[in-house]
């Protein structure tokens, strides 16, 4: 898997590449393997229809957020990655996941997944 042909969704593509750029091979594989590890799991546990890839994409690509202020790259990466972990097998997620349909918001979803890692944080 290279950097060329990624299979990330174009939005989870332009976060790493607003926080970690320029977008490096290695840099890549990392995050390429927690982000596989995501689908994976979540193809594993749901049908991953439409409405359920969107929002997978969306979280992923909010796991991103606020690593652009961090100003040392270990750390950028550090954070990135832990909320991806968290993102895989959070409850809310699941939640997330279960309720997908074309008639939920998922701003305010997101919004509650944001807060909860400002919490934990």
């Amino acid at each position: 898997m290279s950097y060329d042909d990624n299979p990330w969704p174009i939005e989870v593509l332009q976060s790493a590449r607003r926080v970690f750029d320029p977008l490096g091979q290695r840099t890549f594989r990392t995050l390429d393997k927690r982000i596989q590890h995501a689908f994976k799991v979540w193809h594993g546990r749901y049908e991953m229809n439409p409405e359920q890839s969107r929002y997978a994409a969306q979280l992923l690509s909010a796991c991103f957020a606020g690593a652009d202020e961090i100003p040392v790259m270990k750390d950028k990466m550090v954070y990135v990655l832990t909320r991806i972990d968290k993102a895989t097998h959070h409850d809310d997620v699941h939640r997330g996941m279960m309720k997908r349909s074309s008639l939920v918001d998922v701003s305010e979803q997101l919004a509650d997944f944001h807060n909860s890692f400002k919490e934990t944080a």
